[in-house]
C-alpha cells in the first residue's frame, strides 16, 4: 500500500496580529530608536529595491506607532 499527499490547490496566507506590550520607559527609549533607524537599512539587507521600499514603510508604520504612543 502506497499512501501519498498533495497539495489540491496553492496555501493562502493567513493574516495574524503581532501585538507589543511595552512595559517600562528604557523598553520605549530603546524601542524608539531601534526602529527610528528605518531610514538606514543597509541595501546589503535585500536583494532588490522593492523588498528594501517595504522593509521601509513597515519600520516606518512602527515606528510612528511607538511615536504615538508617548504623546
Amino acid at each position: 500500500m502506497k499512501i501519498l499527499s498533495k497539495p489540491v490547490g496553492k496555501p493562502s496566507f493567513q493574516p495574524f496580529t503581532i501585538e507589543i506590550t511595552i512595559e517600562s520607559q528604557q523598553e520605549y527609549n530603546d524601542m524608539f530608536a531601534l526602529f527610528s533607524y528605518y531610514g538606514t537599512i543597509p541595501d546589503e539587507v535585500t536583494s532588490n529595491a522593492d523588498t528594501h521600499n517595504r522593509m521601509h514603510v513597515i519600520l516606518r508604520e512602527i515606528y510612528d506607532r511607538i511615536e504615538e504612543a508617548n504623546q
